[in-house]
């Protein structure tokens, strides 16, 4: 069977990026929102492609569970405008 390591590859493969994740990035972004929160500011994020409905999955995630007013641009006609 030509894939049979298939899956323990994928594992290597995301243990891998997972090690190169850039921690203090994380952590400056969790205070760059809780400030935002604090501030009762709002977050916007854009989204093109299949991004866009990560980009309004994760607004709407951020507005009902983090209670962080969060709007998602994915607008195609706003997208192609700003690229």
């Amino acid at each position: 069977m030509k894939n049979q390591n298939f899956f323990e590859n994928y594992k290597l493969v995301i243990i891998d990026l997972i090690k190169r994740i850039n921690t203090k990035d994380l952590n400056q972004a969790f205070i760059e929102i809780n400030l935002t929160s604090k501030r009762k500011g709002k977050i916007i994020v854009f989204g093109n492609g299949a991004n866009a409905s990560t980009s309004s999955h994760f607004a709407t995630d951020m507005t009902k569970n983090g209670k962080i007013r969060t709007i998602s641009l994915n607008d195609p006609n706003l997208i192609t405008c700003f690229s």
